[in-house]
């Protein structure tokens, strides 16, 4: 995983799976949010996490159909 999102290839011969990009923007939510004591682990996750709330909030990626290519 890197920058919050699972890798876009895969090096092992198996071909990876295509998800819808409203999938992967949630995806990424969750593997950034805080803990249950609002502290991000690790720390970089804060950043990463606002910048998605910011570009792609929960209001928006309801919205979101685009298919990745």
């Amino acid at each position: 995983i890197a920058a919050g999102f699972s890798a876009p290839v895969r090096y092992d011969g198996v071909q990876a799976v295509m998800r819808p990009f409203r999938e992967v923007i949630a995806g990424a939510l969750q593997i950034t949010r805080p803990g249950a004591d609002g502290s991000f682990f690790p720390a970089q996750n804060a950043a990463l996490h606002r910048n998605l709330l910011d570009a792609y909030g929960p209001q928006d990626i309801r919205h979101l159909e685009v298919q990745p290519e």
